[in-house]
């Protein structure tokens, strides 16, 4: 979080725009959206975030909703985010909300396992990975 509101390296924090709903049962933030200003007519949705235990009530959609009413609001044209393939159900949510698929964000993982040596004495406490 305090990368994606210090730096300019996925857009420039919009604190107008991010929301936080709250939990009334429990009294503290339930979800949130950080939102950044990639260009002058568009932002980016940088992290969506909903609490597990208050998962499937809505309210990914909910903080989502509100900041795209206050970036239009604000004069904002267009709105990016990026989404895992595999976390269907937020696919679901952005389609519903207008998002298209335009780009394929690729990752990749290393699903060899690595064992660790120490180099205590040559490098004066660190770990190495092989």
């Amino acid at each position: 979080v305090r990368q994606l509101v210090t730096t300019t390296g996925c857009g420039t924090f919009l604190p107008r725009v991010s929301y936080v709903a709250s939990d009334a049962s429990a009294g503290h933030p339930a979800a949130a959206t950080l939102v950044t200003e990639l260009a002058r007519d568009t932002v980016h949705v940088a992290q969506v975030a909903v609490a597990p235990a208050v998962r499937g009530r809505g309210l990914a959609r909910r903080v989502v909703t509100a900041s795209l009413a206050a970036a239009e609001a604000a004069g904002y044209a267009r709105a990016t985010l990026l989404v895992s393939e595999r976390n269907v159900t937020a696919g679901r949510v952005y389609e519903d909300l207008g998002f298209e698929e335009v780009a394929v964000f690729v990752s990749a993982v290393c699903d060899q396992p690595r064992r660790s040596k120490s180099a205590a004495l040559e490098t004066g406490g660190a770990m190495t990975l092989r």
